[in-house]
């Protein structure tokens, strides 16, 4: 994650085992729409909030997967997530 991510805020612990990262994103991005939004680009991920049925919680975690995508498919869907909330970063700074 920290290749092209350090300017996005982006925060992730390490997993001491397992396939997936948590990753928090930056404030205002929310995982369900920047997940319609990458899907566009053939990239997808678990929003955090489905994992929280009870709550609103989640809306800005992102679980990602590791262990079936090949390093060079983890880079491409990395830069297509970062790339789409760098855009919406973006136009919330405009308006």
């Amino acid at each position: 994650l920290s290749g092209s991510t350090g300017d996005l805020g982006l925060k992730c612990d390490l997993p001491k085992g397992g396939v997936y990262l948590w990753v928090k994103l930056p404030t205002g991005i929310d995982g369900r729409e920047l997940l319609k939004e990458v899907q566009k680009a053939g990239v997808t991920f678990i929003p955090g909030y489905v994992f929280y049925p009870q709550s609103h919680r989640g809306n800005d975690h992102i679980r990602l997967n590791f262990s079936y995508p090949t390093e060079k498919e983890i880079e491409t869907g990395m830069a297509e997530i970062c790339e789409k909330i760098r855009q919406t970063l973006l136009n919330f700074q405009n308006k």
